[in-house]
């Protein structure tokens, strides 16, 4: 128990006050279990058997009903944290250091398709605070205890932005048997604080209706019991399913986190999100073609020495392109920096025109070193379209997008 205290009084410097609370049930779990032992009295058999018992405890004394399965794996990776804590500031033994958990992650992450987007936006009603909050929710990942304790004041239109200053959370020591009832709480940590991009189409309407609200009015109206997380979260499972778009369940049985932006990644104390780019991507498959005007056979070694003598002389922070010049049984390779310049020969085969053409050397090499060829032959078709390294039965094709000659200087 002092050793869970100590950890407490250390994470409570940067956790915030409801999460220290969760802690602090976590407590009474393994303190019922170990009392004040010493944590290296326990044995890994002793540990073994309270994982076991672990989700069979009661929420409370008083309580019939067993903690949740997320309340168990919370708890879990708490313990586990505990004993590394231990291990490393005081040199204490670790009795589940030969127990992994699972390192599946708690949320399951899902991306739309744009045409889900579509049918999304397609189900909403205009200027409908509800469904817009639901987008907020989906787009920018905040959750749903957050939205449902924004205010209109949160909302900048001007820079588009989603300020997460506060959470709502179930007031303390209320009755099993209640109806639970919410609170506001204040967000004090660096991490939960923070400036959400809202999508240009939601904020365009929020500013229409900024003028109708004061800044301290819930950005979610109606009573408290109406908007409280869970029925804000079966609010918006429906509008998905009404808007035909599935969400994931995970294997406990827990509604998925979704969004349509792309992909998050959390791990301890840290988030990284990643944004979809916006527009399409090349269409590989259209580019992909069969037909070019000049095609040379080259040792890959040579050619794959020369470019690299060639980025020997460029900058990190100023790459230039070299220029291959193709003729009928030669290929000259040019690059001129501020460090130096290179004029390079070799022997090809070639069939078709000649041609010049200029490419990031980066690029190239970064395909000749995984060919384990000994000759390769490269398809061309003008200075402007992609090049193609490949062999006769395609199992492996590579392209390579040229740089623009009108930008390029040879002198």
């Amino acid at each position: 128990s002092e050793l869970y205290d100590e950890w407490l009084t250390d994470k409570s410097k940067t956790a915030e006050p409801n999460t220290i609370e969760n802690y602090k049930i976590f407590r009474r779990f393994i303190c019922d279990k170990f009392g004040d032992r010493s944590v290296n009295d326990i044995t890994l058999e002793e540990w073994e058997e309270f994982e076991h018992e672990l989700p069979n405890i009661k929420k409370s004394n008083d309580s019939s009903k067993a903690i949740t399965k997320s309340t168990v794996k919370n708890a879990l990776y708490v313990y586990h944290a505990i004993f590394r804590y231990g291990k490393s500031k005081f040199g204490l033994n670790d009795p589940a250091e030969d127990i992994e958990l699972s390192s599946k992650d708690r949320y399951v992450i899902c991306t739309f398709t744009q045409k889900e987007v579509a049918k999304m936006r397609g189900s909403l009603k205009p200027f409908d605070i509800f469904h817009l909050c639901i987008m907020l929710c989906l787009y920018t990942g905040i959750d749903t205890d957050e939205i449902c304790a924004a205010h209109w004041g949160d909302i900048d239109t001007n820079k588009r932005l989603l300020k997460i200053r506060r959470a709502i959370v179930k007031k303390k020591n209320q009755a099993e048997n209640d109806k639970p009832s919410y609170e506001e709480n204040e967000l004090t940590s660096n991490k939960a604080r923070r400036d959400l991009p809202i999508p240009a189409w939601i904020a365009n309407q929020l500013e229409i209706m900024r003028p109708m609200h004061e800044d301290n009015e819930l950005l979610v109206a109606g009573p408290r019991d109406e908007i409280s997380p869970g029925t804000f979260k079966s609010r918006y499972m429906s509008f998905l399913k009404t808007a035909g778009v599935f969400f994931i369940a995970t294997e406990e049985g827990e509604q998925a986190r979704v969004r349509p932006f792309g992909l998050v990644f959390e791990f301890d104390d840290t988030v990284v999100v990643s944004r979809l780019i916006e527009g399409e991507y090349f269409k590989i498959s259209q580019m992909l073609s069969s037909d070019y005007v000049t095609k040379l056979t080259l040792n890959k070694k040579e050619f794959f020495d020369s470019i690299s003598r060639a980025t020997l002389l460029e900058r990190d922070s100023d790459i230039k392109p070299i220029i291959m010049t193709i003729e009928d049984g030669n290929l000259q390779l040019q690059i001129n920096t501020e460090m130096g310049s290179m004029d390079d020969n070799m022997f090809i085969t070639k069939e078709g025109k000649d041609l010049m053409i200029g490419f990031n050397p980066k690029f190239l090499i970064d395909a000749l070193k995984v060919i384990d060829d000994e000759e390769i032959t490269i398809y061309l078709l003008n200075s402007k379209a992609p090049c193609f390294i490949k062999n006769d039965d395609e199992s492996y094709i590579y392209l390579v997008l040229p740089v623009n000659f009108n930008v390029v200087s040879r002198n």
